[in-house]
C-alpha cells in the first residue's frame, strides 16, 4: 500500500490488506483523519477481515462537532458520528464510545 497525497495530509491508500488473520484487537491511533473516505472504507474492511470473531477495533482520533464542515483549523479532526457510520458500514457493531480526551473548554479548533 503506497499512500498518494490527494491534499496536504489526506491520503488514499488503495486496497488495504493487513496480512494477518484472527487477531484480538486492531487499534488506529490519531491517523484516521489522514485518509480519504475511500481509504477509510478500505481500512475498515481490512480490519474487519483481520479480526477473529469477537475481536475489537479501536479508533482514537481528535474529534470535531457532528456535521461540522472541515476547515483550516479542524481538518485534523473527525466527526465521531461519521466514524461510527463508516465502521458500521464495514460490518462492525458499535460496542461503546469513550470520551477519554474530552475537555469541557475545548473550542474544537486546534489539534
Amino acid at each position: 500500500m503506497t499512500p498518494s497525497p490527494t491534499q496536504m495530509g489526506l491520503f488514499d491508500v488503495g486496497d488495504v490488506d493487513l496480512g494477518v488473520k484472527d487477531v484480538d484487537l486492531v487499534l488506529t491511533f490519531r491517523n484516521y483523519h489522514n485518509f480519504t473516505p475511500e481509504a477509510r472504507a478500505s481500512l475498515n474492511k481490512a480490519v474487519f477481515a483481520s479480526l477473529k470473531k469477537g475481536g475489537l477495533y479501536g479508533i482514537l482520533d481528535h474529534t470535531r462537532r457532528h456535521n461540522e464542515p472541515g476547515n483550516a483549523e479542524n481538518w485534523r479532526r473527525m466527526d465521531p458520528v461519521l466514524v461510527i457510520k463508516e465502521v458500521q458500514a464495514a460490518g462492525f457493531v458499535l460496542e461503546d464510545f469513550a470520551n477519554i480526551h474530552y475537555t469541557p473548554d475545548d473550542e474544537l479548533r486546534y489539534e
